[in-house]
């Protein structure tokens, strides 16, 4: 699986977002892991800021974060016409139906529940980030 992965989902654009250091460091390091540019942020307002910077491929974002929460983040990314299609993943602790609800409300593309499983953070990474991995191989195959 880590082969296949790499090659799924090398050179992916993803924007981590967790206020808990330690949480932000193993998503993000999982994501590198198999290739992917992760940039980390610890709050909602400046994930807003990486996110308009580094015009990610994902967002894997923290429901419980200061400032701004994920859900209000991720309200904000799919309002914006440059941003709504970028695919999103909230990451709560308890993954409730309520939380489920809220996430579709905001157009959150994925929740996930903590402790998260790294086969499932690719799997789910993987499967958002498809369309923008083959244009890419596309484009590189023909030159483009």
């Amino acid at each position: 699986m880590d082969t296949e992965s790499a090659i799924v989902l090398s050179g992916i654009k993803a924007v981590v977002v967790d206020d808990n250091p330690v949480m932000c460091r193993v998503m993000a390091a999982i994501l590198e892991g198999v290739g992917c540019d992760v940039v980390t942020a610890s709050d909602g307002f400046s994930a807003l800021g990486k996110i308009v910077d580094h015009t990610p491929d994902v967002i894997v974002l923290d429901t419980s974060l200061p400032r701004l929460d994920g859900y209000q983040v991720c309200a904000v990314i799919k309002q914006n016409p440059k941003f709504r299609q970028c695919p999103v993943v909230l990451v709560s602790v308890s993954g409730s139906l309520i939380d489920r609800a809220q996430a579709q409300a905001v157009g959150a593309d994925r929740v996930l529940v903590k402790p998260l499983v790294r086969e499932e953070l690719l799997a789910v990474v993987g499967q958002l980030t498809a369309p923008v991995h083959l244009e890419e191989t596309l484009a590189i195959r023909h030159g483009g």
